[in-house]
This record gives structure tokens, sequence and C-alpha cells, in this order.
């Protein structure tokens, strides 16, 4: 059965080399990943995410082929799956069936890359390949072959009224004021002209045996919508323009798979440019404000590799390396 978050469930497709090589062993492979990155070969570039997306844009049929190049330059045939449906049985023996639908660019980075070899002991061929192609699958019923509902979500006007007050308690708060006089202190001579935000969540899902008001989740989320509402407002106020003037003098853009259309329509509303992947990747310049406190894709990796933002806000960087050579952890 697919992995399943939030109610996406989400399959990889196979791959093939386009020109059959040998396969490399696990540690030849560990090795290589290990000199490429070394050698400051960028892992992720505007271009290589461009051209694999245009690919998924066409609409390929099942069984029609995407090609990408690894790390090698070696290029990389991608099967899509589309209309296939696949039967499972879950943990408690419950039998079901999922149709592949839409396309999504998945990103591996070296990390991720030394993980999988580490817990497969297996060289598959996409093993140099840092962008990748997925499939969603929608539950469907096994008999009529109809999709199921999707995850369970609140009511829009909930939505809206919990933001709108995680909003409020934000804008009342000390931290909110000791963030816009750090913003002043060490930001103030940057130019920025677009905020891209990452990862920040959905407000939307209805958690299992939680409130409406209970939700860490949806707070969390809430509360990471409303820091990017100050940065866009801070510097708009920096510039000398009102935030309840006209928002388009600076481009606002949030980007999350995980968002509903109730997300979409509540931060549409707040002034907030829902965008799909992987647009928010080719956004990011040498003048944008990145936002990303907690993700589950590796935000830091890809932009370092595509752009040096103005300002960058995330999770703090240690100097641990989570995957060494010798000890092989995590």
């Amino acid at each position: 059965m697919p992995a399943t978050q939030k109610g996406l469930h989400v399959a990889m497709l196979d791959t093939e080399w386009v020109n059959p090589r040998k396969r490399p062993t696990v540690e030849e492979a560990e090795a290589r990943i290990h000199e490429l990155y070394d050698s400051g070969k960028a892992f992720f570039t505007k271009k290589a995410i461009s051209d694999i997306w245009e690919q998924c844009q066409r609409n390929p049929r099942y069984g029609d082929k995407i090609t990408t190049t690894d790390l090698n330059g070696d290029d990389v045939e991608i099967e899509v799956q589309t209309g296939q449906i696949q039967e499972f049985r879950s943990q408690s023996d419950v039998r079901g069936a999922c149709v592949y639908k839409e396309l999504e660019i998945r990103y591996d980075t070296r990390a991720s890359m030394l993980v999988s070899l580490r817990w497969s002991r297996f060289v598959s061929s996409h093993i140099y390949c840092p962008l990748q192609v997925a499939q969603q699958t929608h539950l469907i019923d096994l008999e009529t072959k109809e999709l199921l509902p999707p995850y369970p979500t609140l009511e829009p006007e909930v939505v809206a009224q919990h933001f709108d007050k995680c909003v409020q308690e934000w804008k009342n708060s000390q931290t909110c004021t000791d963030f816009q006089n750090l913003l002043s202190s060490f930001a103030k001579g940057h130019r920025i002209n677009k905020i891209v935000g990452f990862a920040l969540g959905s407000m939307s899902y209805l958690d299992k045996g939680q409130g409406e008001e209970k939700s860490y989740h949806r707070r969390r989320s809430a509360s990471q919508h409303a820091l990017q509402l100050t940065i866009r407002d801070w510097v708009l106020g920096r510039n000398g323009d009102s935030a309840g003037g006209e928002i388009g003098s600076i481009a606002s853009y949030v980007q999350d798979p995980y968002y509903t259309a109730i997300d979409k329509e509540v931060l549409t509303k707040a002034g907030l440019e829902v965008i799909d992947d992987p647009r928010g990747w080719l956004e990011v310049d040498e003048q944008s404000a990145v936002l990303s406190i907690a993700p589950n894709v590796s935000v830091k990796e890809i932009i370092a590799d595509l752009a040096r933002p103005a300002i960058v806000i995330w999770c703090r960087v240690t100097e641990k390396d989570y995957i060494t050579k010798e000890e092989g952890s995590l």
C-alpha cells in the first residue's frame, strides 16, 4: 500500500537507465554520492526541475516515459502508470484498491540517497537521480471502482475563523514585535521583491479524535502563515507601502502539496498567492525571502543549490552531520 500522509497516497514509479549499464554495489554507490557531493556538483538546478515538470504537464498516459538525467550524466526513463488500479491489504487485513492519477516531482537529496542504500542494501536505477517522479493514488471502491471520499476537512468558515484568531494572537505577541525588530536590525538594507513559503502546512484537515480548536498541527500551520504575513507587511512598510492598500507591490507565495481547496481560499483572501510545485523553487532568487520551518522535504539542500536568498527563515542548521559514511546513522 502506498505511504499515507494527510489522506494523500503517493507511489514511486519504476525507473531504468536508457542505456543499460553495470549496476554498482552499495559501497560503490555510496562512494560515488560522496564524491559528487564533495566536488560541489549541484544536485538540483532550475533547468532540470523545469524540464521534468514540463514532461509531467504533457499528461502522459499509462506506459509513457518521462526522461531525466542523473548526476553521472546518464539518461533515466520513468514509466507512467496513470489509470492503473492496484489492490492491497492493510495491516488489519482489510482489502482495498487505489488508482494512479496526478504526477508529482520527488526530490532526493544526498542524505536520502544514502539512507535508501543503508536500509535496502539495493542499488536501484534511480540511485543517482535527485529528481524523480511519483503519482498520487486515490482510494477507490473495489466493486464500483469509484473514488472514495477524501480525508475529512473542517468547514471553510471554521478554518477562516481559526486562522484569523491565530493571526491576531501572533500580531499581539511580544515574539512578533521582537521578530519585526530583528528584521529592521539585520535586513533593512536587503532588496526583497518576493516571499516564498514552503511546506507551511494545511489548516483544514480534521484530525481523528480532536476538536476544532485542539489540533496542534492546525495551529502551527496558522502561525507559520501568520509569520509570512508579518514579513510581507514589514517589507511593504519599509518600502513605504501599506498592507491595507495594494498587496501587488510584493509577491508572497506559499507552496505545499497538502493544501486543500479550503486552505487555498482562506490563504488567498489573506493576500497569499498559493502556487503548485515546482514553481516555488523556480521563483526563489537573490532578492527573495524564504520561509520553511519544519518541512518533510529537504528545503535547505535544494535552496542551497538553486539560489542565495536575501533572507532565509527555517530550523537552525547545526554542525552535526546526520549521515556519516563511517557510522551510517541518522
